[in-house]
């Protein structure tokens, strides 16, 4: 099993934000978590499309403190 990680794209602009998130989770193993944190709505939705469309993920959204966390899970096999 892999290492639970955080990913801080707060600072990062669109699309590069997208990009550098897709690129850790691929690197994710069967039941590893990836807690990301972004700050644009249009990022955090942009997140979601993406996730909607990889069965291999599940996720959760919520917002704190002008912020948008989302902890994605990579499901085992």
């Amino acid at each position: 099993m892999g290492k639970d990680g955080q990913l801080n794209l707060v600072n990062l602009p669109w699309p590069l934000s997208i990009l550098k998130c897709n690129q850790q989770m691929v690197e994710m193993v069967p039941g590893e978590r990836l807690d990301v944190t972004v700050r644009e709505s249009a990022t955090k939705e942009n997140l979601v499309k993406l996730l909607r469309t990889m069965r291999e993920y599940e996720f959760d959204v919520c917002s704190s403190h002008g912020c948008y966390r989302l902890s994605i899970r990579k499901r085992r096999a």
